[in-house]
């Protein structure tokens, strides 16, 4: 097999492993949702969207469109700042919280359970093996048009 070959059956098995399906449990839809209620819920009571989109990077539509979402929902509240009516402060409601600490306490029963079936040791591992992945991906050529 080449190594083009390799590359191309590589990327065909991260598709079928389907992370991304790996955050609905959280929400029972969207993974972003999940994110934010566990953020706020642990480290910050209020945040501004902006700063939600500066810790997820993605863009301010797209945390304008979770943040909606959330409110439907009752997890949080919007309110604009008094200091800058031009900023948006999100808040955790007590819903927002019990869903917060109950997916607090579901990603460690993960992370436990994968100690257990798996071992520190090989997590450990994985884990260096990911920051290896993320620097050579952060030095990938970013646009395939430069190489046409």
């Amino acid at each position: 097999m080449t190594k083009e070959e390799k590359a191309l059956d590589y990327l065909n098995q991260f598709k079928a492993c389907k992370f991304q399906d790996l955050g609905k449990p959280f929400t029972g839809q969207d993974s972003g949702m999940g994110f934010i209620l566990v953020y706020m819920y642990h480290n910050v009571k209020e945040v501004t969207q902006k700063e939600l989109a500066e810790k997820m990077n993605v863009s301010k539509a797209r945390i304008t469109s979770l943040v909606q979402k959330m409110i439907e929902k009752g997890l949080v509240t919007r309110k604009t700042s008094k200091e800058d009516e031009r900023v948006n402060i999100i808040s955790l409601t007590d819903k927002g919280n019990v869903e917060g600490e109950k997916l607090l306490q579901y990603s460690l029963k993960i992370v436990l359970q994968l100690i257990d079936e798996i071992g520190t040791d090989e997590i450990d591992r994985f884990i260096n093996v990911l920051l290896k992945i993320k620097d050579v991906l952060l030095n990938v050529t970013p646009c395939l048009s430069e190489e046409e």
